[in-house]
């Protein structure tokens, strides 16, 4: 996919994240990012409350040049997505910290310029969704690896990834987003319905599969919030399928859960191409009942989604008797459901 406002992002993505190992390396900002990161509903800071007077008493050289490669980087985005096409998107530069539950505040920091690994190169088919990154060993002298999301996830280093952040979810407390919501669970029922048909007519990867994922939430009639996806536990996103370039706009049959209840009141879903570097971006928010629930999906852009698009989300609730035999379809492709059985 040629798209030249990719190729200038990950020019200045590329020039933050080198100005920042230098900067981080002599002044250490770790626990200051991850205390954000732990409360922003993208696990993001931005850079401009990174480079407060207040969070540098002694500015060094660094800061200035992280500062000045900050303040003149362009990371406006003009959509590709077939219904957005020409819109421009706007993001602040921040840092995305995907381990924040479990990283160490003491440990060297791994940092990456969140760009990914061109897996469709000769010898690089292994390395599909790694990315570059790199860290200071114990003689501080700089290595670079490339790293996936199970390292990413396993390892106590925080790792920081410089990022193209949405503005609003950046500044969004994550206590009101759907994956830390708490969960309210009936028993199961044998009426079960899944996601059966899909087909996706839009290629949003630059190199390697596109990960097809869905984000689905429950507002019941208390105006409590449900997670209804199933993986394993139950979740606020869940993978569809990961579909090759050769496999664009052909239709497939794979039975995914979806919901195993016999009653709701309203449920919201989205589909996305999924990019797990990257950070959160909204999938629309919708409010019934009293309560407002925020859907989100990890990816390199706001617009690459293939369901509803994320302001019209509110208009779009599910009832009792929209899934039997129901297909979703747009200019992307379709999303089809099924009764499964009782």
């Amino acid at each position: 996919m040629d798209d030249p406002d990719e190729t200038k992002n990950n020019k200045y993505l590329l020039d933050i994240a080198t100005t920042t190992r230098e900067f981080l390396k002599e002044s250490s900002m770790n626990d200051l990012i991850l205390e954000r990161a732990k409360t922003s509903a993208n696990s993001c800071i931005a850079f401009s409350e990174l480079l407060l007077d207040k969070n540098n008493k002694y500015k060094r050289t660094s800061y200035y040049d992280l500062k000045n490669t900050v303040d003149n980087a362009d990371l406006t985005h003009r959509s590709t997505n077939p219904l957005k096409r020409g819109v421009i998107e706007e993001y602040i530069p921040a840092i995305f910290v995907p381990n924040w539950e479990t990283a160490d505040v003491n440990k060297q920091p791994i940092i990456c310029p969140g760009i990914e690994v061109n897996s469709e190169l000769p010898g690089m088919e292994d390395y599909e969704d790694y990315i570059v990154a790199w860290y200071y060993d114990e003689n501080e002298e700089l290595q670079e690896i490339i790293i996936n999301e199970e390292f990413t996830m396993k390892t106590s280093h925080p790792v920081f990834i410089i990022d193209n952040a949405e503005e609003e979810m950046t500044k969004l407390d994550k206590s009101v987003t759907i994956s830390s919501k708490p969960i309210s669970r009936k028993s199961k029922s044998s009426v079960v319905i899944k996601t059966h048909e899909f087909q996706i007519n839009h290629r949003f990867e630059s190199s390697g599969d596109s990960e097809f994922c869905i984000a689905a939430a429950m507002i019941n009639e208390n105006g409590g919030t449900e997670l209804i996806l199933k993986d394993g536990g139950y979740t606020s996103w869940k993978e569809i399928s990961s579909v090759s370039k050769r496999n664009i706009g052909r239709a497939f049959t794979e039975w995914n859960q979806f919901y195993d209840e016999t009653e709701f009141e309203y449920i919201f879903w989205n589909t996305f191409e999924r990019d797990w570097y990257n950070s959160s971006k909204s999938l629309g928010q919708a409010t019934r009942n009293g309560t407002t629930i925020y859907l989100s999906g990890n990816r390199q852009h706001s617009s690459d989604w293939y369901g509803f698009d994320p302001s019209t989300l509110d208009n779009n609730p599910l009832g009792p008797l929209a899934f039997f035999g129901s297909m979703y379809s747009n200019s992307r492709g379709h999303l089809g459901f099924r009764f499964a059985g009782q």
